[in-house]
């Protein structure tokens, strides 16, 4: 019976049809000793690889692994033990431009260079804890650009413009700027900054008026820092 189901699992593994697949092919498949399913498949140091499984053919989207491209040839290992009958698919995605698979809004590459941080890149719970003990979590680390694994790195200057700043911006840039997962930006009001600021942060206020009538910083210590005549009304 268990010879059964391995073939089964294997056969479907390799016909699925991957995306840049020249160059790319499943080499084995396997139950390893605990009892979990593995595939090895060609690989590159310009990729990356994601497993994802399910019960039915129709949709295998389930991510249960992910690991950064080897040279020559990579593996990859179900997190859940082997029982009754799966489908596998292997991805192959490129380093640069990376899925957020787990849908914490962190990108894979992120993760995957960050073991310590998140130990298990499919799961999302990562993301709303705080790895280095800052305050800030391991998202708005990752939005903010500072390190997860460092509580030094916690502060940034925040960008405050009220002509070309939007409050669904982040702050995190004076213009907008793409990046993997959407568009930095100023803020448009310095109330908007302050709400996604942390305490140590530095809001850097393009010259201009501001419709801002209160400024509540509540429980956070920041810095305002005015370029030219700033008018708050």
């Amino acid at each position: 019976m268990k010879l059964t189901l391995f073939t089964v699992i294997a056969l479907m593994l390799c016909r699925v049809p991957l995306a840049s697949a020249q160059n790319f092919q499943v080499t084995n498949a396997f139950i390893n000793p605990q009892h979990r399913f593995t595939v090895e498949f060609s690989s590159d140091t310009n990729s990356y690889f994601i497993l994802n499984r399910n019960s039915a053919v129709a949709n295998i989207t389930d991510a249960v692994a992910m690991v950064l491209g080897p040279t020559g040839s990579g593996r990859l290992t179900d997190t859940n033990a082997a029982a009754g009958i799966a489908f596998f698919r292997v991805n192959k995605v490129p380093l640069t431009s990376p899925l957020a698979t787990a849908g914490d809004g962190i990108d894979d590459v992120y993760k995957l260079q960050r073991p310590n941080v998140f130990p298990n890149p499919v799961d999302p719970t990562y993301a709303t804890l705080d790895y280095d003990g800052d305050g800030v979590s391991n998202l708005r680390e990752y939005q903010r650009g500072t390190d997860p694994a460092s509580a030094a790195s916690a502060n940034v200057n925040l960008y405050v413009n009220s002509a070309t700043g939007s409050d669904s911006n982040d702050g995190i840039t004076s213009t907008p700027t793409p990046w993997v997962m959407g568009t930095h930006g100023p803020m448009l009001t310095i109330q908007g900054a302050i709400s996604v600021s942390v305490s140590g942060d530095n809001l850097v206020i393009a010259a201009g008026t501001y419709p801002d009538a209160l400024l509540d910083p509540g429980t956070r210590t920041v810095t305002l820092s005015p370029q030219g005549t700033v008018i708050v009304q």
